[in-house]
């Protein structure tokens, strides 16, 4: 009955209200990100990702979503021997959209890769 109610008085914005903007926002488990499926290149290749995603916020990206999107200041790692992984690994080496293998105070990603 309750069901009802709510398609009646959200009508076609039900799906939106109810699953979208009512859903539970704390995180739970690990949250990540996951580029395997980008269309990214076979070889790591930092300036074809940054190319990419710099396209993705210009022109794909609706203008309202933007600064949603932007909110995330996580880094995405990958490693580059190993690229389209899809079974868990230690990577050897990780690197970040810019090409770099340290973070800002000069540590490694990676413990395994020194």
């Amino acid at each position: 009955m309750l069901k009802q109610l709510q398609k009646w008085r959200y009508g076609r914005r039900y799906g939106y209200e109810v699953l979208f903007r009512r859903q539970d926002h704390n995180v739970k488990g690990r949250a990540g990100i996951i580029l395997a499926d980008l269309g990214m290149p076979e070889l790591h290749d930092a300036s074809f990702y940054t190319r990419f995603m710099d396209h993705v916020f210009s022109y794909s990206l609706p203008s309202f979503i933007l600064p949603i999107v932007l909110a995330d200041r996580g880094i995405a790692l990958i490693d580059p021997e190993n690229p389209l992984a899809r079974e868990p690994f230690i990577p050897k080496q990780l690197v970040d959209m810019k090409g770099s293998f340290t973070n800002r105070e000069g540590k490694p990603y990676s413990k395994k890769g020194k």
